[in-house]
C-alpha cells in the first residue's frame, strides 16, 4: 500500500510539473514586435517581472534589461490544456503498462520548456523623464536592427505633429526628431554614417522650406511619409542585408554553403530586377519575402547536419530579414 501511495504521489508530481512545463512552453511572446509601446515602468515590470539588469544609458536615461520567454508552438500530450494534461497523466501514471509513455510525455514538455528558456530574449526598456518606455530593443540583435527597433516609433509622431499643425517651427520639430534620433544611435550603440547624417540635412532643409513656404505641409508630409530620402536602392539594402548575416555568420563560426549562396544570388537579382523596373516594389517584396523565408527554413533545418551554428544563424538572421522587408514595404529602398 505505501508503494503504491509513493507511486501515485509522484504521479501527482509528474502531472503538476507537466502543467507547469506547459505553461512555460505555451506562455510569451513569438516576436519582439508582439510588446506593447509606451508602458510605464511598474507596468513592464508587472508584465515581466523583476529586471535582469537596471542601467544608465550612454546618454543618461534609465534602462532595464528582462529576460523575455518566447513562445514555444510546440504542445505536448496533444491540443490540451495545463488542467487536463494533469488529469489525464494521473490516469496515466496509475496504470503501470502506460508509465513509459507518462515519463516520455513529460520528458517532451520538459525539453520543450527549457528550449523556451534557452531562447528567452534579451530586451532593454529605456524611459523617459515621466517613466514610461520611450522604446524597447533586443541586446543580442545586429546594431542596424537595434536601431530600427530604437527608433521605429520616431516617424509616426513627428508626421501627426506636422499633419495636425502642432508644430509651431517645423524646422524646430524636424530638430527634435534628428536629435532624438542621434541619441538612440549612441544608446544601442549604432554608429550612424555620412549616408545617415545626409539625410538629416535634407529633411531639415525639407523643413525650413515648409517654414519658409517654399512647399506645403502637405507635400512634405507626404514626401517624408514615403521616406524617398535616403536614395537607397533595393540592392543597396539587400546588400547591406546579406552583409549583416555573412558577419553573423563569420561570429557564430558558419561557413555559407553552395546552397545558402544561390539564395543570396537570388535575392540579390530580384532586388537588381526591382531597380531596373522589370518588376513593381510590390513584386520585389513578395519575392524576396518568399526567397528569405525559404532560405531560413533551410537554416533551420539543416542544424542536424550542418550543426548548431546553423539554428543559431537561423535566430540571428530572421530579425535582420524583417527589417529588410520592412524598409522595401516603407519604400526606404528607392527604385
Amino acid at each position: 500500500m505505501m508503494k503504491l501511495f509513493k507511486f501515485a504521489f509522484l504521479c501527482v508530481g509528474l502531472a503538476l510539473l507537466a502543467g507547469c512545463a506547459m505553461a512555460i512552453s505555451i506562455s510569451g511572446i513569438d516576436h519582439i514586435d508582439q510588446i506593447p509601446g509606451g508602458m510605464s515602468r511598474a507596468e513592464v515590470g508587472q508584465r515581466f517581472g523583476a529586471p535582469l539588469a537596471v542601467n544608465t544609458t550612454a546618454t543618461g536615461r534609465n534602462e532595464e534589461v528582462f529576460h523575455i520567454r518566447r513562445r514555444m508552438t510546440r504542445r505536448p500530450l496533444g491540443n490540451v490544456t495545463g488542467v487536463e494534461a494533469m488529469g489525464g497523466l494521473m490516469l496515466v501514471c496509475l496504470n503501470p503498462i502506460f508509465l513509459g509513455m507518462c515519463m516520455q510525455g513529460e520528458i517532451n514538455a520538459i525539453e520543450t520548456a527549457i528550449k523556451s528558456e534557452r531562447n528567452k530574449l534579451h530586451v532593454g526598456f529605456v524611459y523617459g523623464p515621466d517613466d514610461r518606455a520611450l522604446y524597447y530593443y533586443e541586446l543580442k540583435a545586429d546594431a542596424a536592427v537595434r536601431f530600427e527597433q530604437a527608433a521605429n516609433n520616431l516617424v509616426n509622431p513627428l508626421l501627426n505633429a506636422m499633419e495636425s499643425i502642432r508644430c509651431v517651427s517645423t524646422a524646430e520639430c524636424m530638430q527634435q526628431f534628428v536629435e532624438e534620433s542621434r541619441r538612440r544611435a549612441d544608446e544601442v550603440g549604432y554608429s550612424l554614417d555620412s549616408e545617415a547624417e545626409r539625410i538629416f540635412a535634407v529633411q531639415l532643409q525639407l523643413a525650413r522650406d515648409i517654414d519658409d513656404r517654399k512647399i506645403t505641409r502637405e507635400d512634405a508630409v507626404a514626401q517624408l511619409a514615403r521616406a524617398n530620402l535616403a536614395g537607397l536602392s533595393v540592392v543597396s539594402c539587400v546588400a547591406d542585408y546579406v552583409a549583416a548575416v555573412r558577419r553573423r555568420a563569420t561570429e557564430l563560426g558558419y561557413l555559407p554553403n553552395a546552397q545558402d549562396e544561390e539564395f543570396i544570388a537570388e535575392e540579390l537579382r530580384i532586388a537588381r530586377d526591382a531597380d531596373a523596373g522589370e518588376i513593381s516594389r510590390e513584386l520585389a517584396h513578395s519575392r524576396l519575402l518568399s526567397e528569405s523565408t525559404r532560405h531560413l527554413i533551410k537554416l533551420y533545418q539543416n542544424q542536424d547536419t550542418v550543426g548548431p551554428a546553423s539554428r543559431q544563424l537561423y535566430d540571428a538572421a530572421r530579425p535582420l530579414t524583417d527589417v529588410l522587408l520592412k524598409k522595401i514595404d516603407e519604400n526606404r529602398c528607392r527604385q
